[in-house]
């Protein structure tokens, strides 16, 4: 087995340190927030359907149907989307 000189003890270090077991701490910590994100988008959804929100179908949303095949874009759906989530932003960044 040879000896591993000073430098390549330094380059394995900041390997390590980049993309050891501590990125992936942070990576489980950002799964877990995605995770929570969505769980909370969905009951969102389910509420908004329960009160007659129906997030897809509000008018003004495109769709195109032919023989072969559809298109849809939700426009508003998406406009309606946005400015929720820009008051959200907006009231946590005031205080």
């Amino acid at each position: 087995m040879t000896r591993m000189s000073r430098s390549d003890h330094a380059k394995k270090w900041r390997w390590q340190l980049q993309y050891g077991p501590a990125r992936h701490k942070n990576l489980g910590r950002l799964l877990i927030f995605a995770g929570a994100v969505l769980v909370i988008a969905g009951i969102v959804v389910i509420l908004a359907e329960r009160l007659g929100i129906h997030l897809g179908t509000l008018p003004g949303d495109i769709r195109l149907q032919g023989r072969r095949g559809s298109f849809y874009f939700p426009v508003v759906s998406c406009l309606v989307i946005s400015a929720l989530l820009s008051f959200v932003a907006w009231l946590i960044n005031r205080h």
